[in-house]
């Protein structure tokens, strides 16, 4: 129980830093990372699925919310994978209002109210 819970804050804290604005991320992101913040973003999310905190047996979190954290994974790894959407959306100029971040925060957001969880309650 305590391992899925960990899960479910883990994917909560990932959904609370995706929904901010690029200036929260920004501001939220380590010193030594803020140079590489679009790459280390999308990182977390591969991080995390690596971590199995993905996975369909995740009790904790509902099955409507996992597949849309799914998605978002799914998202980030394709334009990852692909050279041309990579050097378009991985920069920190997109992150500031090019349509796949804002659909990348849309879908954080929606999970989040999923949850019954707001942004402005993550613990600082």
């Amino acid at each position: 129980m305590e391992e899925t819970k960990y899960k479910l804050k883990y994917m909560v804290d990932l959904a609370c830093e995706l929904a901010g604005s690029y200036e929260e991320q920004y501001e939220n992101m380590e010193d030594f990372a803020r140079w590489n913040l679009p790459d280390e973003t999308g990182m977390e999310w591969t991080d995390a699925k690596d971590m199995g905190l993905l996975e369909e047996d995740n009790d904790e979190i509902p099955a409507e919310a996992l597949k849309i954290l799914q998605e978002i994974h799914k998202r980030f790894d394709e334009a990852f994978d692909d050279e041309a959407v990579y050097e378009t959306v991985y920069t920190h100029e997109a992150m500031q209002g090019h349509p796949f971040w804002e659909e990348q925060r849309a879908l954080a957001k929606q999970v989040l109210q999923m949850i019954g969880y707001r942004p402005e309650e993550k613990e600082k």
